[in-house]
């Protein structure tokens, strides 16, 4: 709302135009900016995103914002900036992060990969043929078919491979791949992404397969600690008070590397679950492995506290 304030009478005109104004002055809009778009003011455009951005109409996660870096990349298309276009459409997919929102966000991540991998605009499928423009609609829906199936090609393999290594290491690296893959699919389709969805389940089967059988062996060797940690010293008297034997530096190290790995366990299942979840799934085994991973955690941190008190044992 435009406020006026009473000046003393030299100020009085020197003000009024201003203030007679402001209402039509408030700020720009999103379908101003969308109007200049459509008649070609791509420069006024992005200067109108620009100031909305940075206001208070574009909350953090909300969809105006959405919009606004979208068309922010449009614009930037058409003016062939293409790294600075690529750059608004990922600042996009990353405003929204809700199931809901999933498509939103796909679209956004895929135009990004799309323009990245289109030299001149123009995406070339790597089994050959014409390139494809990627700036008009039509042609743009199909070059993103394209770009889908050729990272699919890329990704089946190192899947098949990353199951074959049984290292965990090797199936979050390709979290990445996959995650792009999803995106170009889903909006290649516009419905579904039937097989980077199978291959991403096939990938986090095998790897809570492996964070099991990483906490199976991380319970054995927290509870072998733990339990010297707390059996009575072999060298103490019969009058002596029995003390807890304690832990060598060597298991000491041990306990604490057992701790980072557990760590990691929890962090590579937050990330699976996440995943799941955003997907729609149900999160009750990555819950599972999340659960006993923080169980042995805490276990192995009272068997540290332990050995650091030097508390004595009941005779």
């Amino acid at each position: 709302m435009c406020q006026r304030f009473h000046f003393a009478v030299p100020l009085l005109v020197a003000v009024m135009v201003p203030a007679m104004t402001c209402s039509a002055a408030e700020g720009p809009t999103l379908a101003a900016a969308q109007a200049d778009y459509a008649a070609g003011e791509y420069r006024v455009c992005l200067q109108k995103v620009a100031t909305l951005l940075t206001g208070d109409a574009a909350k953090a996660g909300s969809a105006q914002r959405y919009d606004l870096f979208m068309l922010r990349g449009e614009a930037l298309l058409k003016m062939n900036q293409a790294g600075l276009a690529a750059d608004a459409f990922d600042s996009a997919s990353r405003v929204v992060r809700t199931q809901e929102d999933l498509k939103r966000t796909a679209a956004a991540r895929a135009t990004a990969l799309l323009v990245r991998a289109s030299p001149g605009l123009k995406y070339t499928p790597a089994a050959g043929g014409a390139a494809i423009e990627i700036i008009p609609t039509e042609s743009r829906a199909k070059a993103i078919e394209a770009l889908s199936k050729d990272r699919l090609a890329i990704l089946r393999p190192q899947v098949a491979e990353g199951i074959k290594s049984n290292t965990i290491d090797v199936l979050t690296g390709l979290l990445p791949a996959w995650t792009d893959a999803y995106a170009l699919e889903l909006t290649a389709h516009g419905t579904a992404a039937p097989e980077s969805l199978a291959l991403g389940k096939s990938v986090g089967q095998h790897a809570r397969e492996l964070l099991t059988a990483e906490l199976t062996r991380l319970d054995e060797q927290v509870e072998h600690l733990a339990a010297l940690a707390t059996s009575p010293a072999e060298s103490a008297t019969a009058n002596e008070a029995l003390r807890p034997r304690g832990l060598s530096e060597k298991d000491m190290q041990d306990l604490k590397g057992a701790i980072g790995a557990l760590e990691k366990v929890n962090s590579v299942a937050l990330e699976g679950r996440r995943i799941n979840v955003r997907l729609g799934g149900d999160p009750g085994a990555w819950d599972a492995i999340l659960s006993r991973a923080s169980d042995c955690e805490q276990r192995a941190k009272e068997a540290l506290a332990a050995k650091a008190s030097g508390g004595s044992l009941s005779k």
